[in-house]
């Protein structure tokens, strides 16, 4: 999942859970999945401590959680960027 995923606007969007995968890069990231998403979402330290916030410390309770995405601008390697961000629903 990207920026371009959340351009349209806000989305409000049901966890389906997180996984730990390799990056391209080689990096390994958790990354946040949601249904009827086929992409997932890599998280960052914030993307996580915000995460851990608003569902809890344990990614195995976030299924199910709703969060609303959207994007945000950012800087990235040196240049402005959009960039998916969430936040909780009620």
């Amino acid at each position: 999942m990207n920026s371009a995923s959340a351009e349209s606007g806000p989305r409000v969007l049901t966890i389906d859970g997180v996984e730990k995968e390799t990056m391209r890069d080689g990096e390994e990231k958790f990354v946040l999945y949601f249904r009827n998403e086929p992409q997932g979402l890599p998280l960052n330290t914030t993307n996580i401590n915000a995460l851990y916030e608003l569902c809890g410390e344990d990614s195995d309770d976030w299924g199910g959680k709703k969060v609303e995405l959207f994007t945000i601008m950012t800087e990235y390697q040196g240049r402005s960027a959009r960039s998916p961000e969430g936040d909780a629903t009620p």
